[in-house]
């Protein structure tokens, strides 16, 4: 993989890229909560107790990017605060909890 040097007595991290984009690619992400909200994704941002945005919602806040429209809010966050935040209603889910490592 060429991230990682072996040493006498364990190893050393030479590429920390390398094995971020390495384990992005293998890892599995699970969803633990999925509901559907009438609101605009910019309301469901604004009420989400605290989290970690991911996907376009991450993009936006984190790096400045301003994704083309989107209709979805992916968070890593404590299912119960989300659940009692947007309790479940039927629908096309818009609001994705995943679940943390």
């Amino acid at each position: 993989m060429g991230g990682i040097a072996k040493k006498i007595r364990g190893f050393y991290v030479t590429d920390p890229k390398k094995i971020l984009l390495y384990w992005a690619s293998i890892h599995k992400m699970e969803k633990i909560y999925e509901t559907h909200y009438d609101g605009s994704v910019q309301e469901i941002e604004s009420l989400m107790p605290s989290c970690l945005f991911t996907a376009y919602s991450g993009g936006k806040f984190y790096y400045n990017i301003n994704p083309s429209d989107y209709s979805e809010v992916f968070v890593y966050g404590n299912y119960d605060e989300i659940k009692k935040s947007f309790p479940f209603r039927e629908g096309i889910p818009n609001i994705v909890c995943l679940k943390t490592d």
